[in-house]
């Protein structure tokens, strides 16, 4: 979790822009062609991005395990096997937040949910087959991780891709498109780099002090009070595009 939060800078605002100009343009047909072009062009910064993700934390690796986390249980190969599995697990489960982003933008929120809940229940439920009734080994969890977080993106693409309106040509890379969206995306950028800051800097800090038990204690703890977030998350997906969509139409009233 803290490796996912402290790389989602490099997120840029792109997911929560792709979720607003998708707002805005849903229902303009003239706007299909960008609409598709404006995915073609944020899904290869997204990939690309996830694999820089996973280059940087397989070369982490021994930087991490040896010199940062406080660990005596496992040993050190245990602990590195399991962090490259870590960078697989960020570098496929990256672009979902693009295509979760589209889906909303084009209020499938149901859609876009309902492959949430399936994709946690996978994880959770396929973990603890894994763990249970086959190899009760960290990695052997991570490797399920990995396979489920590839599933979910990918299913997330075909779906945001199938939403997508018609267009006459194949879409294609833009930099004009690209450049209509910076302004927004680099203020949700600066947004991203305070909450990660204030958010996620205890959690780096006690994996480098305190054990990796005592770490673990404390993600469950927090994880349990940010419960509370679940509450206005799905208000947040519903409201968004439907106010951007009025922005975009200029209807203050």
């Amino acid at each position: 979790v803290t490796l996912q939060a402290a790389f989602s800078i490099l997120d840029m605002g792109l997911g929560t822009t792709m979720n607003r100009e998708m707002a805005r343009r849903v229902g303009d047909k003239s706007e299909a062609a960008s609409m598709r072009d404006l995915t073609r062009s944020l899904e290869i910064i997204y990939w690309c991005t996830g694999l820089g993700i996973g280059a940087i934390v397989m070369l982490g690796v021994p930087l991490i395990a040896g010199k940062w986390l406080n660990e005596n249980a496992l040993s050190v190969a245990t602990v590195e096997q399991t962090l490259r599995l870590m960078g697989l697990w960020l570098l496929f489960q990256w672009p979902s937040s693009l295509y979760t982003g589209g889906l909303m933008g084009l209020q499938r929120q149901v859609a876009a949910s309902s492959v949430a809940a399936g994709s946690a229940i996978l994880r959770a439920v396929g973990a603890w087959l894994v763990i249970s009734q086959g190899s009760p080994t960290i990695q052997a969890f991570f490797v399920w991780q990995v396979i489920v977080s590839l599933l979910t993106t990918q299913t997330l693409r075909t779906l945001l891709w199938r939403s997508l309106p018609p267009a006459p040509r194949r879409p294609a890379f833009s930099k004009p498109l690209l450049g209509e969206i910076w302004r927004f995306a680099a203020g949700m950028t600066s947004i991203a780099v305070i909450t990660v800051f204030l958010t996620h800097l205890d959690r780096a800090l006690i994996s480098k002090m305190l054990s990796l038990k005592t770490l673990g204690y404390y993600t469950l703890a927090v994880t349990a009070g940010a419960a509370v977030n679940h509450i206005s998350s799905p208000l947040f997906n519903a409201l968004f595009p439907g106010f951007s969509g009025l922005v975009a139409r200029a209807d203050r009233d």
